[in-house]
């Protein structure tokens, strides 16, 4: 009787972590961006190619590389060709600070300067009124970039009620970013 006990256990054991093990099957991996020289991760359940209002329509000179969000948070990836003569003498440092400086869409709430996988990232947190429903929205704005190659920029929208919410999303996504 002894034996039948223990290994009804170990079977009961065996199935209990086969089951545990088994839960990542529910949960949505990560979708893979990749275009324009860099990648990132960003959550699965996010659709692509989305509707994105811009606050400042990128320029004739940037290529919009992707958007995506969902229900709560979009992003627009854009990339800014620096080979150009027009640009290639400014630094990364330069355009962030000619962003902060020419910024009209809302208000900057803060700026800062960060490094992740050797990439330094210049942030801006900003609000905006959508120009159409007036609905405020809170922006966080990443410039980063190779000199004298490419300055991509990369917008999180979301709204303001659900900034706090998005934001550490919006950091794991920047943790991520590498250049290919």
């Amino acid at each position: 009787m002894e034996k039948v006990g223990i290994v009804g256990l170990i079977s009961v054991l065996v199935l209990v972590i086969a089951v545990s093990g088994c839960t990542s099957f529910n949960q949505v991996q990560n979708k893979t961006f990749s275009n324009g020289g860099i990648t990132f991760q960003y959550p699965g359940t996010w659709a692509d190619n989305i509707t994105f209002s811009y606050t400042s329509p990128p320029s004739s000179n940037e290529t919009i590389l992707g958007t995506m969000g969902d229900n709560t948070t979009s992003v627009a990836v854009i990339s800014l060709n620096l080979t150009n003569p027009i640009f290639s003498a400014l630094s990364i440092e330069n355009f962030a600070n000619i962003q902060k400086s020419s910024f009209n869409a809302g208000e900057i709430l803060s700026s800062n300067v960060s490094t992740s996988n050797n990439i330094t990232f210049y942030e801006m947190i900003y609000t905006s009124k959508d120009g159409v429903t007036g609905e405020s929205f809170k922006g966080y704005k990443l410039l980063f970039g190779k000199q004298g190659d490419k300055l991509y920029t990369m917008i999180f929208k979301t709204k303001e009620a659900d900034f706090q919410k998005q934001y550490q999303q919006m950091k794991e996504i920047q943790s991520s970013v590498k250049y290919t």
